[in-house]
């Protein structure tokens, strides 16, 4: 049941991938191991989150396209750097060799240096959205992706590893490495349909106790 009402966002959402990563002048064996990463499966959940906001706020899904890619992209480059011998040091992701046991360390390395600045280029070139909302857009993406979040989660995943978290220390992790995405796939239609303080927070919200959940599932798998 879950795969069939995904399955219309997830197919948007490949097309979109698809086309935004066809960019001329991008060396051949980086092109490669970009689509190799990014094109090569998963549930695209972060991408049907921001639709299905969309959708609730009554937000045209064309509007939020930019910020769906955006999204995925900065998904996909996390993977590829936990990936990495000096991060997790995983030989599979999705029963196939990782990006860089498929094409070696530095390539891997370069092509999520990539994915993360296209993820920022997706939304500065969406001409459909305002100067304004794109810029709301990018710092919400930014302030998610680094040092307040996902990184931050990553560099407390790592320390953890050696030194026992206690239950608030594993939710502040938690709310950074896999939470603080989720939570800006809520924003796109809240910034672009100019919604209520309440409303943005609730939704907020709902996308942190959502990555929790996602991230507490995924270590008990």
């Amino acid at each position: 049941m879950m795969n069939e009402f995904l399955k219309l966002y997830q197919q948007r959402i490949q097309e979109a991938l698809t086309a935004n990563l066809d960019k001329p002048g991008t060396p051949a064996n980086l092109q490669e191991a970009i689509g190799y990463a990014v094109l090569g499966g998963g549930k695209r959940l972060r991408a049907a989150f921001v639709y299905l906001t969309c959708e609730a706020l009554e937000v045209d899904l064309s509007l939020a396209d930019s910020s769906a890619i955006a999204v995925e992209l900065l998904h996909a480059y996390s993977l590829i750097h936990d990936d990495l011998p000096a991060m997790d040091n995983d030989l599979l992701r999705r029963g196939l060799p990782t990006v860089h046991v498929k094409y070696g360390q530095a390539l891997a390395i370069l092509a999520g240096d990539a994915l993360q600045a296209g993820a920022f280029q997706s939304i500065a070139d969406d001409e459909m959205l305002s100067t304004a909302h794109r810029i709301q857009l990018i710092h919400a993406l930014a302030v998610a992706a680094g040092q307040q979040g996902m990184v931050a989660g990553q560099v407390l995943d790592m320390h953890h590893e050696t030194v026992a978290a206690t239950a608030e220390q594993l939710i502040t992790m938690h709310r950074g490495k896999t939470g603080a995405l989720i939570e800006f796939c809520m924003l796109p239609a809240c910034i672009i349909a100019k919604a209520d303080n309440e409303t943005t927070e609730q939704l907020r919200y709902f996308g942190e106790i959502m990555g929790l959940a996602f991230q507490i599932r995924d270590d008990i798998l």
